[in-house]
């Protein structure tokens, strides 16, 4: 009796590792339908005050960093998200940086940014390689020497900024950063 179980319990087994793996095949099958941001309604700016400068930061990649606004610490910046916030009028510098060497900049844009005007900030992450690597280049910036940056802001069109609100999630506070 204990032979014949043997062989019974091997199919029951059987079966159900095979039936496990058709689902979580055919669960990776599926197709995905792709979303066309372009026909989604647009996702309207905040409010424009003529004594500040309203800043959009988009972070389209993966890659969460902290930011730093004028030297202060800001909050992070999740990837895949876009926030905004106002500054007065003047120069200011915007750095993302690595939490774990703080003094390492990783995308930094220092610019005038006047009273009622839009800006519309991106971290473009460049594919360059860099000698020693970035685990060197990161030890270096955290020492207090320059290095390149390994990713840098650029300013973005309006209609890429729409896109963008489109694709990203909103942050809307500091508390979210």
């Amino acid at each position: 009796m204990k032979c014949s179980s043997v062989p019974r319990l091997y199919s029951v087994v059987s079966f159900i590792l095979v039936a496990l793996l058709g689902f979580t095949i055919s669960g990776c099958a599926q197709r995905q339908i792709p979303v066309n941001y372009n026909q989604l309604p647009q996702v309207p700016i905040q409010a424009l005050s003529a004594d500040k400068a309203l800043i959009y930061l988009y972070s389209p990649d993966g890659i969460d960093m902290p930011i730093r606004i004028d030297g202060k610490p800001y909050g992070e910046l999740e990837g895949r998200v876009y926030t905004y916030f106002y500054l007065e009028p003047g120069n200011h510098s915007i750095v993302y940086y690595d939490w774990l060497l703080p003094k390492s900049k990783l995308a930094e844009i220092n610019a005038k940014f006047e009273g009622g005007h839009v800006y519309h900030l991106k971290q473009f992450h460049e594919t360059q390689r860099t000698e020693g690597g970035a685990l060197v280049q990161g030890l270096v910036a955290g020492l207090g020497f320059s290095s390149n940056a390994m990713s840098r802001f650029g300013e973005i069109s309006a209609d890429e900024a729409s896109y963008l609100r489109k694709k990203l999630t909103l942050l809307t506070t500091e508390e979210d950063l």
